[in-house]
């Protein structure tokens, strides 16, 4: 019986395996590992993903158009210059670092292209000289209108002028609305002149 006690201390201290609560913690903790690595690892293909199918001419055209809304926004009245426009063009004068500058959004049907026109007037007090005009292209587009809401004081409301056109005699009108389509997909963009 001694030698078996003995024996049987000896087979025990001689044991190199583990036990199964041991293994279960184990597994638990590399499987609790494993499960962040591969989430991480989803979690930046999707990321990955998303960046490759992003349409950076989607963007471009976004902030294109906020430019154009913050011109609009930022006119000035200055009866001399006015606000003209037309179904394909329109300028008016926006105050731009401490100087008064006419802007021009022209679009050319043929080309497919918004232009934009910067020129700095030098002399706005008896006429209107205009000097360092920049133009560069904006934007390319299958189709692009402009129209004009005013208040029609005849009738007595407010209507868009669609094929009238604008002229400076009639003051600022009370938005711009642009139409037109890109990429095939149309879209209509309406900014409000707070000064009018």
């Amino acid at each position: 019986m001694r030698l078996l006690r003995r024996t049987s201390k000896i087979i025990q201290k001689n044991r190199l395996g583990f036990t199964l609560v041991e293994i279960i913690v184990a597994v638990t903790i590399f499987s609790i590992i494993a499960a962040a690595i591969g989430s991480s690892f989803v979690s930046g293909l999707k990321i990955w993903d998303r960046a490759r199918n992003t349409d950076l001419t989607r963007i471009d055209f976004l902030l294109t158009f906020e430019k154009v809304t913050r011109d609009i926004r930022q006119s000035v009245n200055v009866p001399l210059i006015g606000f003209v426009g037309t179904t394909t063009q329109f300028s008016f004068p926006v105050l731009s670092d401490n100087s008064i500058v006419k802007v021009t959004y022209r679009f050319e049907p043929s080309e497919k292209k918004l232009i934009c026109r910067r020129s700095l007037l030098k002399d706005v007090s008896d006429k209107c000289v205009e000097t360092g005009a920049e133009e560069k292209d904006m934007l390319v587009l299958d189709e692009l209108a402009f129209d004009y809401f005013y208040y029609d004081s005849d009738k007595k409301i407010f209507k868009w002028s669609e094929q009238d056109g604008w002229i400076k005699e009639q003051g600022i009108p009370v938005a711009v609305r642009l139409r037109g389509k890109f990429k095939n997909a149309e879209f209509t963009k309406t900014t409000f002149i707070p000064i009018s």
